[in-house]
């Protein structure tokens, strides 16, 4: 098992919510147990009406972009993966009923899940905002290393989107070199003129407002499958 960094919860969560957790998370999780002892899992297979596209978005917080994109696209299936139990949460407090079969949540590493799915599973893999660990000896905790953008490019289909969104500088410039090796990603944008627009629209997560609130610069890379 891999080491967790990070916490798993912050402030204590309302009786409403801590039910969810119990009652209606067992309905779409993806049970530990199962991933740990499968291999070459298809996204057909994990819920109950496959549909011709499939999403996977990784640290989805507190889920403003994924509930935007559920209810937006209605003929895809999403996978959301967040570790954090308050983000777990608020999805659960605010997804509608009839979502329940094309939703499926993961709430542990990612980097536990990804090399169990089979090759060429998802049409798109969003990372938006994800922790910086700005402290050097925190590095390593970054999600964004070679061997996670090397397990999401060969879960992608031909032509699935990847797209990792920033506003640390710092976390930027260590994503560049990372993502330029990717030969099969190709970027839709021009690495000397880095696009601080996003590539479609979606409602502001909360730590895009806390960025902007700041005054820092948002980037958003989107890339191709090739």
């Amino acid at each position: 098992m891999r080491n967790f960094y990070g916490r798993r919860m912050g402030r204590r969560l309302s009786t409403a919510k801590q039910d969810l957790l119990q009652h209606t998370l067992s309905l779409i999780a993806l049970d530990p147990n199962w991933v740990n002892t499968s291999t070459d899992i298809h996204c057909a297979n994990i819920f109950l009406q496959p549909r011709p596209s499939t999403l996977l978005e990784v640290g989805f917080g507190q889920g403003e972009h994924l509930l935007d994109f559920i209810n937006s696209h209605p003929q895809w299936n999403v996978v959301g993966a967040e570790p954090f139990i308050n983000g777990t949460a608020a999805v659960l407090s605010q997804l509608e009923p009839q979502h329940l079969n094309n939703v499926r949540l993961w709430s542990d590493d990612i980097n536990l899940l990804l090399p169990k799915f089979a090759a060429q599973q998802f049409d798109q893999i969003s990372v938006l905002f994800p922790d910086p660990w700005p402290k050097l000896r925190h590095h390593k905790r970054r999600i964004i290393q070679t061997a996670f953008i090397e397990q999401c490019v060969r879960v992608l289909k031909p032509q699935g989107k990847f797209i990792v969104a920033t506003d640390h500088h710092d976390y930027l410039q260590w994503m560049i070199p990372i993502l330029k090796a990717q030969s099969h990603l190709a970027p839709q944008f021009n690495w000397n003129n880095l696009p601080q627009h996003k590539p479609y629209s979606w409602p502001t997560t909360t730590f895009e407002a806390k960025a902007i609130a700041q005054g820092r610069m948002c980037h958003y890379l989107s890339f191709h499958k090739i």
